[in-house]
């Protein structure tokens, strides 16, 4: 088994409303009724392929609300949480659940982010830019999706955490 370290963003856990929002095509953004329902298959699928001892970058927007972060609690492996724009909350209440908290990180030839970074920014990363926020949508360049850009926002992982050995598939 691999060391590779897995990547999700836009987990939103307790976010009552986002099972209610539409994603960029009109249609329903989370498959879910309730926040309770999309929190435990969340769960279930983060720990069906998260070691115990696994790396888990959590690219923004992780919970909301004290008790959205307390699921982090639940769920397998070591995290470090790149902020996100809904990642508000004190920084002690974020040291509870994560080994580490930054605004953005290099891994291998790619920059993780939560919002994705100026394309002028890029000569900087071989690889690209790995980051979230966008949860459906994709960064365009003339009409075409921009290869340079990969989005981890759980809409494009199967609401699953994906391995960074996987994230070429998500190009």
């Amino acid at each position: 088994m691999s060391n590779a370290p897995f990547l999700i963003a836009d987990t939103h856990f307790n976010h009552k409303k986002i099972v209610e929002f539409n994603g960029v095509h009109g249609t329903k953004l989370r498959p879910w009724t309730t926040v309770e329902e999309m929190n435990e298959a969340f769960i279930g699928n983060w720990n069906s392929v998260v070691p115990e001892n696994g790396k888990v970058y959590i690219l923004g927007d992780a919970g909301f609300g004290k008790t959205g972060l307390e699921i982090f609690r639940r769920l397998n492996g070591k995290h470090c949480l790149i902020k996100g724009n809904h990642d508000i909350r004190p920084l002690d209440e974020y040291l509870e659940h994560f080994y580490d908290i930054r605004g953005s990180h290099h891994l291998g030839d790619f920059v993780l982010t939560h919002i994705p970074i100026h394309p002028d920014s890029l000569s900087r990363y071989k690889s690209g830019c790995i980051h979230g926020h966008l949860h459906d949508g994709r960064v365009m360049l003339n009409g075409e999706i921009d290869k340079r850009y990969i989005c981890v926002s759980a809409e494009h992982t199967n609401f699953t955490p994906i391995s960074f050995n996987q994230i070429e598939s998500l190009r």
